[in-house]
């Protein structure tokens, strides 16, 4: 239970920052939807299918791009590394937060984004 809550609140915390800098919320959603615009063009172009039937094809394939992206440039690394910068990093490892909670809540805040990409990539595919 001690795990589960420590969890939670790294990640709303996590999720909390993210909110108030909108710049990297907005580059979270823009991303996997410019992707998928690009490639469902591209699609559309080269397969001589619909827009529609297009962006549905190219969906899949624009989250596995947008997941391997954000896993080596905006994922757990680069929140580790904002917590170093900010000093906020030794805070938390001085507290009685446990490092697995620390870590799990990071995977935990990028799950519930990746959830929104997901969500956001496949209402424009549908639409």
């Amino acid at each position: 239970m001690k795990y589960w809550r420590e969890t939670l609140a790294v990640a709303q915390r996590i999720l909390t920052e993210l909110g108030r800098r909108r710049r990297s919320l907005i580059f979270w959603a823009i991303f996997p939807v410019s992707v998928l615009l690009l490639n469902g063009y591209i699609l559309a172009e080269q397969a001589q299918l619909s827009i529609g039937d297009a962006f549905e094809r190219a969906a899949p394939a624009t989250l596995v791009g947008a997941a391997l992206f954000f896993s080596c440039l905006g994922g757990s690394v680069s929140t580790v590394v904002s917590e170093r910068e900010q000093h906020t990093l030794k805070r938390l490892f001085i507290s009685p937060l446990s490092g697995t909670s620390y870590f799990l809540g990071i995977f935990l805040a990028h799950s519930c984004i990746g959830i929104g990409q997901s969500l956001l990539v496949y209402a424009i595919a549908l639409s």
